[in-house]
């Protein structure tokens, strides 16, 4: 998956899921219950290596967690990436499109957003909806050119 991915400045989506429900202890935000289902996390690569580098660092399990995603992510699979290489920071305006989603949830709030003033950057739904938020983004982002890799 990591070598589809541009080695240029973006913003993506993690499609996640997760066979079974757990509780997880993210960092310092706390300890929490996760459904078993489908979730979504928004993030930036602006720095060195673009969004090859820090998708990278999602794709495999960290044993040494920086991010509240890297948490979740050792329970989760990785199934898509969604991503855009546009030099604006879409990830607020994107993590505020996702959150209009029918049927699609903050499970956690503040959740990768403790240096930003939206109410999470991760979002939860029962269903797949790897297709609706794809679409979804790409009818109301201010970029349209949004890459779903394999």
């Amino acid at each position: 998956m990591n070598t589809h991915l541009p080695d240029k400045p973006g913003t993506y989506v993690l499609c996640l899921s997760l066979a079974q429900s757990t509780q997880i202890q993210i960092g310092k935000l706390g300890l929490f219950s996760f459904s078993r289902g489908f979730y979504f996390y928004v993030g930036s690569a602006f720095g060195p290596g673009g969004i090859r580098a820090r998708c990278g660092h999602h794709i495999k399990h960290s044993s040494k967690p920086r991010w509240h995603i890297d948490y979740l992510r050792q329970h989760c699979d990785l199934s898509r990436i969604l991503c855009s290489t546009d030099n604006q920071h879409l990830e607020h305006q994107w993590a505020d499109i996702i959150s209009s989603v029918n049927e699609i949830s903050a499970p956690v709030n503040r959740f990768g957003s403790s240096d930003c003033s939206c109410q999470s950057h991760l979002f939860f739904c029962t269903d797949n909806k790897i297709d609706v938020v794809l679409n979804t983004l790409k009818t109301q982002s201010t970029m349209a050119d949004i890459k779903l890799t394999d």
